[in-house]
């Protein structure tokens, strides 16, 4: 343990605290108590949505110390474990808690386009944990090559990249038109509800 805090102290001290409050909320039985005032409430932001809580704008990082359960706890905490002290040996301790924070938030920010509205609580860090994968994945992936030229390779590279997130981009957008042409009436009517 001594040489986990010596050589990686940040994905310690996040997954300490974060660990801490979870099991402590999670013993407590006050899951849902804490999920509304800790957790980040999309309808919160614009102020339709007014309930005892932290500052709106510091629910994105307390959202990141509660999780569901014990497993959503765990499977969150290998992901952290691994890629964390990866990135951190790569990083340091202070860009890669910046990293974190801006995962936190790019989460929440895409919480709040899927559904503004929305009074469900957003708990976890996932969404934190998804920016370290990331960075992980740009730190240690290796580029696969398809042809024996670098510049063709890696211009094909760039084709496929492109290609990857336009059609992520394009089922994202059919989600979001099918979650909202569902609350329409003409959907029902499509569907013979009445």
């Amino acid at each position: 343990m001594r040489d986990l805090l010596r050589g990686q102290p940040a994905t310690f001290v996040l997954m300490l605290l974060t660990g801490l409050v979870s099991l402590a909320i999670l013993v407590s039985g006050n899951l849902s108590n804490a999920a509304t005032v800790l957790g980040f409430i999309p309808a919160r932001v614009g102020g339709f949505l007014v309930t005892p809580s932290v500052l709106w704008w510091l629910t994105p990082l307390t959202a990141t110390l509660i999780h569901g359960g014990l497993l959503h706890l765990v499977t969150n905490f290998i992901l952290f474990a691994y890629c964390g002290r990866q990135v951190e040996s790569v990083l340091g301790p202070g860009p890669l808690v910046v990293l974190y924070v801006i995962g936190a938030y790019a989460a929440a920010a895409g919480q709040y386009l899927l559904d503004p509205m929305s009074t469900a609580p957003m708990i976890g860090a996932s969404g934190a944990i998804s920016a370290l994968v990331g960075a992980y994945a740009l730190s240690f992936g290796k580029p696969k090559r398809l042809v024996v030229s670098f510049k063709l390779n890696r211009w094909l590279g760039k084709i496929n990249l492109t290609h990857i997130l336009i059609e992520h981009f394009h089922i994202g957008c059919l989600f979001i038109i099918l979650r909202y042409s569902y609350r329409s009436s003409s959907f029902y009517l499509l569907k013979g509800f009445q």
